[in-house]
């Protein structure tokens, strides 16, 4: 057996995402972007037109009539002749053009908002379904495995920050950026040499921008990390309050959700701090560079080189500049923050090559396993050298000690751990044990039963989803399901709950056990399913999965003696390898290590009582 071409999510390190990977996030969504930078460039070049008009409407009010302020020269350039014309033209016409600015700036803004929202939420509907698709793929036991609580809060949190980082933040920079170029270039073109001077800031300013975001991506990304920390203790809480309880833990788990709260709530305020930390710096520099522009304007105005239009909409041009200036640093906080959340997502958003659909052969196959050596990430093998067959149709018991690799032969076979040597084939065909070929050839009732929260059909129905009614009732009628299902008012559409909290454990396991029967998985591989089920409630299940499993292949894990007399042959599976294999009627009887598995003694053994412990 060969492990997968590709692994899943093995645990390799992943890159540091980039800006690039944002961008590729725009994809289906670039003609909602293009539609809402259009509308931004039109609300940068209303914002400019407002600092614009207000020399002019000044001049109108006060009737300086375009005269410069030291000398009475006439204003020179297009913006100045522009001005000159505004100036003297009816207060009608100046209020019209203010309230037209006005109107290009709301259907701007409004029109942005709506086109960037819109592609923010479908970029998030996007990646949660890609994030979704790489969790279905996951494998369980593998390295990348994480805890309920740490998958939610990337779903969440993660996922959030990174559509905060395309809208709010990538989005940002064109919006903001759009309006630097227009106020810069109005400021500017009203006068160059002090334009240049007003804007001089802006190279220290986004300086400092690129270093504190460095950091803020590395303060975020412990935020996130202690985010799903707290998640994950809460999750845990709810699903042991019956254990906290019984053992009077709740002190324990107070002081222990106390610590990872305290450090989320560190790690928080150190963020905010970085962040807030950009927002005064910038106004400093701004002063600066505004304080110079005063100077350098009061020569200037001595000179007679300014018109009072021209001058007042300079310094409004250069005011409203640094709303856009400070929105970069805060589109830079963002985008770093979502790149920090992208890191973390990359283990469920990245995809790996699909495994070749395997292709079961007719009928009930031969499965020969040779060889097997495997074990849990980063320990031992538990499972050396082991050599095990299954003829078709066959029934086989594999009995041994607690830790002698029962359950890990059962992963094994459904793909969840791969073999670090050996090989498995079915009718001598080799196997490649991943989620294809598990699914193909085997049908799993594991050893702790799992429902989803839907009613009783729906959870058996996952086992073949294109299953008709009847094929559903047959499974659960000889799964012992209809016992308790037909005392419920609405049989097998009573809702289980959560995990199938409102059935008992010996209940849930039953309706496991239907679901792997309704599957056409040629290989049932069956572990302690009769653990919680009682001797009377067993002993009707066996008559009926006989008629039901006819044509198909048993591999029962088991520690009691009822369930193994079941089988055709026994196997018992010690330290890793099996030892010894026979007609279930002979070592039950015959084999001492065997008897001593089941509680009897010698005398038992020799007179061949079979009695269920």
């Amino acid at each position: 057996m060969s492990p997968d071409p590709q692994p899943e999510n093995d645990g390799s390190p992943l890159k540091t995402s980039t800006a690039k990977d944002l961008l590729a996030l725009f994809g289906p969504q670039a003609h909602r972007i293009v539609a809402a930078a259009v509308f931004m460039g039109a609300g940068a070049l209303a914002t400019a037109g407002y600092a614009y008009l207000v020399g002019p409407v000044l001049e109108a009010l006060f009737g300086f009539g375009g005269t410069a302020v030291g000398s009475g020269a006439m204003a020179s350039g297009a913006l100045g002749r522009l001005t000159s014309i505004l100036s003297r033209a009816e207060p009608v016409y100046i209020g019209a053009a203010v309230v037209g600015v006005a109107a290009v700036k709301g259907i701007s803004f409004f029109a942005s908002r709506f086109f960037s929202i819109g592609a923010g939420q479908r970029i998030l509907e996007s990646l949660r379904a890609s994030m979704y698709q790489g969790l279905l793929a996951r494998n369980p036991l593998g390295a990348e495995a994480r805890s309920p609580g740490e998958t939610v809060s990337r779903f969440t949190v993660d996922a959030q920050m990174v559509e905060e980082a395309v809208t709010g933040g990538l989005l940002g920079y064109a919006r903001d950026g759009l309006q630097i170029v227009a106020l810069a270039g109005l400021a500017i073109a009203l006068d160059p040499l002090l334009g240049l001077v007003g804007v001089a800031a802006f190279p220290a300013a986004a300086i400092m921008i690129l270093k504190l975001g460095k950091e803020l991506r590395r303060r975020r990304g412990a935020v996130y990390d202690s985010f799903a920390d707290v998640g994950g203790v809460v999750e845990e809480t709810a699903a042991g309050l019956p254990v906290i309880r019984a053992f009077r833990a709740a002190e324990f788990m107070r002081d222990r959700f106390d610590r990872k709260s305290e450090s989320l709530t560190r790690r928080i305020i150190s963020a905010a701090v970085l962040r807030a930390l950009s927002s005064p710096l910038n106004e400093v520099l701004g002063a600066l560079a505004l304080a110079a522009a005063i100077v350098y304007a009061n020569h200037r105005i001595g000179a007679g080189d300014l018109t009072p239009g021209e001058l007042v909409s300079f310094f409004a041009a250069l005011v409203l500049l640094y709303r856009p200036v400070k929105g970069l640093g805060q589109a830079q906080h963002s985008v770093q923050s979502g790149l920090a959340a992208l890191d973390r997502l990359q283990s469920l958003t990245r995809t790996e090559a699909e495994p070749g659909a395997w292709r079961p052969p007719v009928g009930v196959p031969e499965i020969d396993i040779r060889g097997l050596t495997c074990g849990y990430p980063g320990q031992e093998p538990v499972l050396v050298n082991l050599d095990l067959s299954i003829r078709p149709g066959a029934k086989v018991a594999v009995v041994g000690p607690s830790g002698g690799g029962k359950s890990t032969l059962v992963n094994a076979l459904m793909g969840m751990l791969p073999a670090r040597e050996g090989t498995v084939t079915a009718n001598g065909e080799p196997l490649t044990l991943n989620r294809a070929t598990a699914s193909a050839c085997f049908a799993p009732v594991f050893q702790e039963p799992f429902l989803f929260d839907d009613d009783i059909a729906a959870n058996v129905r996952c086992g073949r989803p294109d299953a008709s009614d009847a094929d559903i009732l047959a499974a659960c009628r000889a799964a012992g399901v209809m016992e308790f299902a037909d005392g419920e008012e609405e049989g097998l559409a009573t809702r289980v709950g959560r995990g199938g909290s409102s059935l008992s454990v010996g209940q849930r396991q039953r309706v496991c056990l239907a679901r792997a029967i309704v599957s056409r998985a040629p290989v049932i591989l069956m572990d302690e399913m009769t653990a919680a089920i009682d001797g009377e409630t067993e002993r009707k299940i066996v008559e009926t999965l006989g008629e039901h499993l006819t044509g198909r292949s048993v591999l029962v894990i088991t520690h009691r003696r009822s369930t193994a007399a079941w089988a055709d042959e026994v196997a018992l599976l010690e330290n890793g390898a099996i030892g010894t294999r026979g007609p279930s009627d002979e070592l039950l009887d015959e084999n001492s290590r065997i008897a001593r598995l089941f509680g009897e003694d010698e005398k038992t053994m020799t007179t061949g009582t079979r009695d269920e412990t």
